[in-house]
């Protein structure tokens, strides 16, 4: 018996039945449609003919297929992926709002960034796609920051005066952390700074939230302890660049100063 009159028989029964034989052949295709669509939703051609941005759209997409809960706070379709010839920042992430191109230069005019309340989109350096640097890991870390804010609403939380309002809701706090870490993303993972190998002295919080370079022995690198980490509010350290990082908190390891904690410090006679 072939297929086709196999099938002709099947129909006539479910009509004999009171059924529609349509529904139920209509209700498979359905199904196998949606399967094939997640299924391949990460390898599906994108083909814009800009190899950084294919790159990028199809790590969001292989986010969203490994990762089935981030559909429980952003849809997929409302990140807009878009690539700029940045020559220092490698990403970044704008909360409601909506790229109108997909390609930029050095500069992302704001007539071409639209207000849209419940979308995102996704900026990424063309150029460590293009020198193997990281770029996948930098397109979770922004996609990270997108669930977060959709996932907290008013992610990242700020005063009027620009600083974080709680630690836990800042830009790279303990939230952000607990998501990037989550989808696969190095959580500690930054842009390089400008001349960053050219700075003396390291400026850092004791349990490694972040740390930074300085040209000049300033209250900060002479003092550490006067300075509070706002993600996980332990003391400060200082240290020269190309040493390790003091294990105990509020500590100054440069070698050219004379104290190393608050107590000496208060003991010398505070002239170097």
């Amino acid at each position: 018996m072939t297929d086709e009159l196999s099938q002709a028989l099947n129909n006539l029964e479910a009509i004999k039945n009171g059924d529609d034989p349509t529904e139920s052949s209509e209700a498979a295709a359905s199904s196998v449609s949606t399967a094939d669509a997640v299924n391949t939703a990460a390898s599906a051609p994108v083909g814009t003919g800009n190899d950084a941005l294919d790159a990028a759209r199809r790590v969001v997409n292989e986010a969203f297929v490994e990762n089935d809960w981030l559909s429980d706070h952003l849809s997929v379709d409302d990140i807009t992926v878009a690539v700029a010839d940045w020559p220092r920042r490698r990403g970044q992430a704008k909360y409601n709002q909506r790229a109108t191109e997909h390609v930029f230069g050095e500069r992302v005019p704001k007539s071409k960034i639209d207000r849209a309340t419940g979308e995102y989109t996704v900026l990424i350096a063309e150029g460590i796609y293009e020198n193997d640097m990281g770029w996948k890991d930098t397109v979770l870390h922004e996609v990270a920051h997108c669930v977060a804010h959709a996932k907290h609403d008013v992610y990242p939380k700020r005063t009027r005066n620009g600083t974080s309002n709680g630690h836990e809701l800042a830009s790279h706090g303990p939230v952000w952390k607990s998501l990037a870490e989550k989808i696969g993303a190095d959580p500690t993972s930054c842009a390089p700074r400008k001349n960053e190998d050219r700075k003396p002295y390291r400026f850092a919080c004791v349990n490694g939230c972040w740390e930074t370079g300085k040209v000049r022995r300033s209250k900060k690198i002479q003092q550490p302890w006067t300075r509070h980490c706002k993600q996980c509010g332990a003391d400060c350290v200082s240290f020269d660049a190309g040493d390790e990082m003091p294990d105990e908190a509020g500590t100054c390891a440069v070698e050219s100063i004379k104290w190393d904690d608050r107590q000496s410090y208060l003991r010398s006679d505070k002239q170097l």
